[in-house]
């Protein structure tokens, strides 16, 4: 486990509820310096490739996700999501998936508080409205729990039940971390937290900005994430996953 880049945030998710609690469990990590993703090849996809969760994709969008060694934060790799253009068809979005498990299995559905936290970087940014990157969690049956987009303007805000609040604003080929908080959704007035940072090496560095979604409702369980780009002629690199939930 990646200890350095990702201290504080175990700290964070221990005290989601207030109280110190020391028994946490990583349910999906992913650096790209592991062996199992080579350069310029699609993302070791199904259950037992990866040491904690597991990558999904879909065919239908060209298998846009691919490991890159053209940029990283912490190493010399990331995994870029490239809008593809099909011949005759309309640009397709890059888009992926992944499944929290404590194993390489990735098929585990969670009740427990849960931070989550990964890195990412826009090589450019249009004018507004030209597409975004997003960020989806996802309960039961890939439902979305909540949504970060990041305009093509370098805008990003969470979208949440029909809600949206900004967050902040970004540069291009720039390197920023996304935290996402979810508590226990058992816990009755708890909200899911987002926040933002700035890059420092492969630490957080300044907080750019912050914000509670509304409540999530009973039942909720958290199953994994997706990720998608439809910003044109755009490269989006992300590197550093981990998610971790407290027992």
């Amino acid at each position: 486990m990646k200890l350095t880049s990702f201290a504080h945030l175990l700290a964070l998710g221990f005290l989601i509820s207030g109280t110190l609690n020391l028994r946490a469990e990583t349910i999906f990590e992913a650096s790209f310096d592991d062996p199992v993703y080579k350069a310029g090849s699609e993302l070791p996809r199904g259950q037992g490739k990866i040491q904690h969760g597991r990558w999904g994709g879909d065919s239908e969008n060209g298998f846009s996700a691919l490991v890159a060694g053209e940029k990283a934060l912490s190493g010399s790799q990331s995994l870029l999501l490239q809008r593809v253009d099909v011949s005759g068809d309309p640009a397709k979005p890059a888009k992926v998936w992944a499944g929290f498990g404590p194993d390489g299995a990735g098929n585990t559905r969670f009740t427990k508080p849960l931070s989550l936290s990964f890195a990412f970087l826009l090589n450019r940014t249009a004018g507004s409205g030209e597409g975004s990157v997003i960020f989806t969690l996802t309960g039961a049956s890939a439902s979305t729990l909540l949504s970060v987009e990041i305009g093509s303007d370098g805008s990003v805000g969470v979208r949440h039940r029909g809600a949206f609040d900004p967050v902040g604003g970004i540069a291009a080929d720039r390197w920023y971390f996304l935290e996402i908080i979810a508590p226990d959704p058992e816990q009755p007035g708890a909200r899911p937290a987002i926040n933002l940072y700035e890059a420092n090496g492969a630490e957080r560095g300044k907080l750019i900005g912050s914000v509670e979604t509304s409540e999530l409702p009973p039942g909720t369980t958290y199953a994994g994430f997706s990720l998608s780009n439809t910003v044109p002629e755009s490269k989006a690199f992300f590197d550093d996953f981990q998610a971790v939930i407290r027992e």
